[in-house]
C-alpha cells in the first residue's frame, strides 16, 4: 500500500512541474519589421508615404512637413507590402514604389525573419499632368441640376488614378495624372445621365485613349454630349418683390476641404479579385458595399468577381471631420 502512494505522490509531482513549466513558458509578441528611405523632391508641399498590407487591411503612413527628407515605418507585421507616397497638393502626382504608376504596377516588397529592417526606398514626387474638357446633356443642352456626374481618369492598366465631380456648366479638371495613357468615363450617381467613356455617346463603343504628359494645361478633351432625358422648358415665374433684409453679423465659418479616391478597378475578371483603396486620398477609411450582390462581393479590401458577367456597382462611404466633408460615391467596375 505505501507504494502505491509513493508512486501516487511522485506522479502528481511530475505532472505540477510539467504545468508550472507551461505556464511559465514566453508569450511571443507579434514578429514586426520596418521600412525606410527619403523623399528627394522639389514639392514643398507635405508628402505622406503609406504602406499597405498585401493580403489584409493593415495601412500605415508616415508624414514628411516640408516635402522631402527621411522617413521610417516602423512595427510592421510580416508579410508582403506595397508603398506609395503622395502630396497634399492635388496637382502633384502620386507614385508607387518603384517610380511605378498604379498600384498594380507596384513592386511588392517582403519583410521577414531574414529582411526585417529594409531601406533605401527615395521618391521623387514631380507635377503631374492633367485633363479637362466639358461634357452637356443631349444635344448641347444644359446640365440638370440634379445631376451627380464624375470624370474618372483611368489608367493604361484599367486601374482609376483619380475622379472629379463635373461643375454646373459641365467643365471638369483631373490634376495629378502619372504620364501615360488615359480612358475618360463618365458616371451620373444620381442616374439622371447614362455613363459613358469620351468620346462616344455610348458606355462601350469607341472608346479612345489619350496621352497625358506633365506639361503644363495639359491635354484639352473636345465637348461630349451624353445621353438621357431632354430638359422641358418651363415658363419663367413673375419676380415677386422682396423686403429688404436686415444685414446680421456674418457666423465665422470653417472652409471644408472634400474628399477622393484613387485606386479603384474600372475591371475585373470573372471569379478573380482586385485590391480596394482603403482610404481616401485624405486619410479617412473607406467603407465598401456592393449593391449587386450576384455580380461581386466585398471581401477582406478586395472586390471579388462572381462567375456572372455584368456591372459591378459599389459604394464608398467615408466619415468627415471638423476640415474635411464625409465623402460618398458610387462606382461600376466591369466583371468580364
Amino acid at each position: 500500500m505505501s507504494r502505491i502512494v509513493s508512486r501516487i505522490v511522485v506522479l502528481v509531482s511530475a505532472v505540477c512541474a510539467l504545468a508550472i513549466a507551461v505556464t511559465a513558458a514566453p508569450v511571443h509578441a507579434e514578429e514586426t519589421g520596418s521600412l525606410h528611405g527619403e523623399v528627394t523632391s522639389p514639392v514643398t508641399a507635405v508628402t505622406t508615404i503609406h504602406a499597405q498590407l498585401v493580403d489584409g487591411d493593415t495601412q500605415v503612413s508616415a508624414t514628411v512637413l516640408n516635402g522631402s527628407g527621411e522617413w521610417t515605418l516602423p512595427d510592421l507585421p510580416y508579410g508582403t507590402w506595397r508603398l506609395w507616397a503622395s502630396s497634399a497638393d492635388p496637382t502633384i502626382a502620386s507614385q508607387w514604389f518603384s517610380n511605378a504608376s498604379t498600384a498594380g504596377a507596384a513592386r511588392l516588397i517582403d519583410i521577414n525573419s531574414n529582411s526585417d529592417d529594409v531601406g533605401g526606398f527615395s521618391f521623387t514626387l514631380r507635377r503631374g499632368g492633367e485633363i479637362q474638357g466639358k461634357v452637356t446633356g443631349p444635344s448641347g443642352n444644359s446640365l440638370l441640376p440634379a445631376a451627380q456626374i464624375d470624370a474618372i481618369a483611368i489608367f493604361s492598366d484599367d486601374s482609376e488614378v483619380t475622379r472629379v465631380r463635373v461643375a454646373p456648366d459641365g467643365s471638369y479638371h483631373l490634376v495629378g495624372l502619372p504620364v501615360g495613357y488615359y480612358t475618360v468615363q463618365f458616371i451620373d450617381s444620381a442616374g439622371i445621365y447614362h455613363a459613358m467613356f469620351w468620346p462616344s455617346n455610348d458606355a462601350t463603343a469607341d472608346v479612345k485613349r489619350v496621352y497625358v504628359t506633365a506639361d503644363e494645361g495639359g491635354s484639352q478633351l473636345d465637348t461630349v454630349a451624353l445621353s438621357g432625358p431632354t430638359p422641358t422648358t418651363s415658363p419663367t415665374p413673375t419676380p415677386k418683390p422682396t423686403p429688404t433684409p436686415t444685414v446680421k453679423p456674418k457666423p465665422v465659418t470653417v472652409t471644408k476641404t472634400g474628399q477622393s479616391v484613387s485606386g479603384v478597378p474600372s475591371s475585373v475578371k470573372r471569379k478573380k479579385s482586385k485590391a480596394l483603396p482603403v482610404k481616401t486620398r485624405q486619410g479617412q477609411k473607406l467603407v465598401w458595399k456592393s449593391t449587386t450582390p450576384k455580380i461581386c462581393k466585398i471581401s477582406k479590401g478586395k472586390v471579388v468577381a462572381k462567375k456572372k458577367k455584368g456591372t459591378c456597382k459599389l459604394t464608398a462611404v467615408a466619415a468627415g471631420t471638423t476640415r474635411l466633408k464625409p465623402y460618398s460615391a458610387k462606382f461600376a467596375i466591369k466583371v468580364k
